[in-house]
């Protein structure tokens, strides 16, 4: 089986010897939920020219897809990485964070990773103002000028750690798949980009906000409510607002309007009860890889 990514256009000579082999030839595609990808999902496509076929593998959220990408035992590591307190504590000294009478845990924990034209300073600026202590954790190296300019002039004498408010800014080092997975799991609330992450956040069962990669004519906010109304089908009215109106303002549909962060805040209990739902849900229907070793056998036989 070969398996092509994102129509990446294999070369000829490639194609040529696939046919030789007899190969079966699978192209990845993006996830989206997107209602076309129900319809479009293991759909062949014959060379022009080459007596050989590519069928199409699309991830998606429902049944009729090519499902999420999950580890056998990610949901059981999970539960197990939530429910001790050592584990965690070894976490944050991993990253160097001191957590002195357990005050991380008694915080609200926010982790932040984002595209450029996010409105961060906007966040950080609203977050300063919250009623608690709020911990935010930022994945971050020095060429994110963004988060560099939304922090001028705030640094303390440990860069790596600054406060304004009641906010402690914690800049990150890049962190490994495992850790970076630690990280939304011990988060109360997790603003994700793209894919990898937001696959990520959905698996963690903590409440997140997505924001999809930039799209010309607003293509990313046709991904965005596609997604939110699969996702928030079965929320209380009250949920499905928060959660639609905060993913909007992040992703700027209504530039004018914020990020609701105090209805956030105040709703996290529900809002949590939601994703773990939701994240059940999700871990009920078999993973990616699964989905696409069981279609690229059944195309196999259906060769012989």
């Amino acid at each position: 089986c070969v398996l092509e990514t994102f129509s990446c256009e294999l070369p000829d000579f490639y194609i040529q010897q696939m046919l030789l082999k007899n190969s079966i030839w699978v192209n990845l595609e993006y996830l989206s939920a997107e209602s076309w990808v129900s319809d479009f999902h293991a759909k062949p496509s014959p060379h022009p020219t080459l007596a050989i076929t590519k069928h199409y593998f699309f991830p998606g959220f429902k049944i009729d897809t090519g499902g999420l990408i999950r580890e056998a035992n990610l949901m059981a590591k999970r539960v197990a990485f939530i429910n001790s307190q050592a584990k965690q504590t070894e976490f944050w000294q991993k990253l160097g964070i001191a957590n002195e009478n357990n005050l991380i845990e008694e915080s609200i924990k926010i982790s932040l990773f984002c595209y450029p034209q996010a409105d961060i300073a906007s966040l950080i600026s609203a977050l300063e103002t919250v009623n608690q202590p709020v911990h935010l954790f930022i994945p971050f190296n020095g060429s994110i000028t963004i988060i560099t300019d939304a922090l001028a002039g705030s640094k303390n004498n440990n860069c790596n750690e600054i406060h304004k408010g009641n906010l402690t800014i914690h800049l990150l080092p890049f962190l490994s798949q495992a850790d970076y997975d630690h990280l939304l799991w011990a988060c109360d609330l997790n603003f994700v980009r793209g894919e990898d992450s937001w696959v990520r956040a959905i698996w963690a069962a903590k409440p997140f906000i997505w924001q999809p990669y930039l799209q010309t004519d607003d293509t990313h906010i046709k991904k965005l409510n596609a997604f939110l109304d699969l996702y928030l089908n079965a929320a209380t009215p009250e949920i499905k607002s928060v959660l639609h109106e905060s993913h909007l303002a992040w992703s700027k549909a209504n530039p004018a309007a914020p990020v609701p962060l105090a209805c956030l805040i105040n709703h996290l209990p529900d809002l949590l009860a939601y994703a773990q739902q939701q994240a059940n849900n999700l871990a009920s229907q078999p993973d990616l890889a699964t989905k696409l070793v069981i279609f690229s056998e059944n195309l196999a036989k259906n060769k012989v």
